[in-house]
């Protein structure tokens, strides 16, 4: 998918499928936000092998970090 391509998608949760939807992306962006740091800390003149593992890695934080964004915070519903 290129940065112009957009695709929707509509998934109807309840509040508590959002609620561990929401916990479950939290824990895997901090995963990654981690490695990314670890791969930087222990490569400071990373081959491009790395640098393309540390760049995919730091892309996949962002696109987590986006999608935590629009998952509402207030479950309560109506």
């Amino acid at each position: 998918m290129t940065a112009q391509e957009h695709h929707h998608l509509m998934i109807d949760l309840s509040g508590e499928e959002a609620a561990v939807l929401r916990s479950a992306l939290r824990e895997h962006t901090l995963r990654l936000h981690g490695d990314v740091a670890q791969l930087r800390a222990a490569e400071p003149r990373p081959s491009p092998r790395i640098t393309s593992l540390i760049e995919a890695h730091a892309r996949a934080a962002d696109v987590v970090d986006e999608l935590l964004e629009r998952i509402p915070r207030d479950l309560r519903g109506p």
